[in-house]
Formats: C-alpha cells, structure tokens, sequence
C-alpha cells in the first residue's frame, strides 16, 4: 500500500524543466483576471447551492451524464458492500479467487476501483463465492 507521502505531488523545483514549464504555464493561465473573474461568475451561479433538477433545468447538467454517474455510484457501492462482507468473513482475495474463477488481480483492481464497469457477472460470481446473492433493483428517486 501506498504511503502517504508517496502520493504527493512533486515539488516545481524537482520537475524537469518541461514539466515545469508546463506547470508554469497553467498556473500563469489560471491567475489572469479573465480565469479569475470566470471563476467568480460560476461560484456566483452557484451560491444559493441549486438542487440537481435545478441545474438540469436551467443548462448547467447534462440528464444523461447524471444517469450514468447514478450507475458508477451504484455499482461503486455494491463493490464497496462486497468488499466488506469478504473481509467480515475473514477471506483473502486469494481465496475469493480461487472460489469465484475471477483472477486475484482483477478482484483487486475491482476494490481499488480500477475498473469502474464491472460486468454483472463478475459481481455474481463474487457475491456467489462469499455465499450472497446479487440483486438488482429499481428505485424511483421521486418518493
């Protein structure tokens, strides 16, 4: 597991004179009081913190982008309540391997959201080898 020092950004005096230039160039991009009153203005829009079906209303979201992140979110969640019951079992990856056929590194990168849109499969197979069962279920937001 990473550390947290490892994950840090590197300091501008430790980049190679082409990264930082870059770097320099975008933060030049960014303080430039067109960016700064840009910035201002979409703070300002969203001062009174609109609700989702605001900001579908009025432009600002795009309907099917929020679907699809609703789906990402949820299968998100389904990992995450997979993950969680493997290690309340006390069970490796290892061992949800070798009962599901998955590979261990593919279960991994499946808890470490690496892969983002399993197949329903993959969910099935690894909630058949912890002995659960994957459902799937529709609900509507409105109530």
């Amino acid at each position: 597991m990473a550390t947290r020092a490892s994950r840090r950004q590197p300091r501008l005096e430790d980049l190679s004179p082409e990264s930082r230039a870059k770097v320099e160039a975008a933060r030049a991009r960014a303080r430039t009081p067109e960016a700064r009153a840009e910035e201002q203005a979409i703070r300002q829009s969203y001062v009174d913190r609109p609700s989702v079906r605001e900001l579908v209303d009025r432009g600002d979201l795009d309907p099917e982008a929020i679907t699809a992140g609703n789906v990402r979110y949820a299968l998100r969640l389904a990992v995450a309540a997979l993950k969680s019951a493997r290690e309340a079992k006390g069970l490796s990856l290892a061992d949800v391997a070798q009962r599901s056929g998955i590979d261990r590194a593919a279960l991994s990168r499946l808890e470490n959201e690496h892969n983002v849109n399993p197949k329903l499969e993959t969910l099935g197979r690894y909630a058949g080898a912890l002995g659960l069962e994957l459902t799937i279920a529709i609900d509507d937001p409105a109530r």
